[in-house]
């Protein structure tokens, strides 16, 4: 089946399937970049801590830069940036998955019920990373004219707020679809 012969329903369905396979890409791509920034600046820092023993006073911006690792390393083992980041992409291959089905012919009603089965355990959603995965998918999927605007401090700090008044829950139409003006 190709994306021309799906339903109307399915053809939503398959957005929505990309958009979340783009947030919960991007989503383990930030605790993964965290998690290694942690690891490299506990390496740096353990580096520094070694010169000091050896060395005579610690300047100020050793003292900064050992307290940041110090941080860094409890937020990691607090929140976990390592399992985020392998929750996130369990999800993205579970959506991956999904949209095999959907090719394979699954009707409306079993995708449903897959995508549910997903959401059971899918992370809270941070609205305005949606916001910019559903751009990307419209212009991927050929109906770009109804991408969402995103203020530019919600796309700066889309992985950190979850901004709940970020765009809205319009369904996207096809680019060939009659209803788009």
């Amino acid at each position: 089946m190709t994306e021309a012969e799906l339903s109307d329903d399915l053809w939503a369905m398959l957005f929505s399937v990309r958009r979340s396979q783009r947030y919960h890409e991007r989503r383990a791509s930030y605790f993964e970049n965290l998690h290694r920034l942690t690891n490299l600046t506990t390496i740096v820092i353990a580096g520094v801590v070694l010169m000091e023993a050896i060395g005579a006073h610690s300047p100020l911006y050793v003292k900064l830069l050992a307290l940041l690792a110090a941080m860094m390393g409890v937020a990691d083992l607090v929140i976990g940036f390592s399992r985020r980041a392998a929750a996130h992409g369990a999800c993205r291959n579970q959506f991956i998955d999904l949209e095999g089905a959907i090719f394979k012919g699954a009707s409306y009603d079993d995708a449903v019920g897959q995508r549910l089965k997903i959401q059971k355990t899918e992370p809270a959603i941070y609205r305005a990373l949606d916001v910019l995965c559903h751009n990307e998918t419209c212009v991927s999927m050929g109906c770009s004219d109804q991408r969402k605007v995103l203020p530019w401090l919600q796309r700066l700090t889309a992985h950190i707020f979850r901004w709940s008044d970020a765009g809205s829950t319009a369904r996207p139409l096809r680019a060939s679809d009659s209803r788009v003006a």
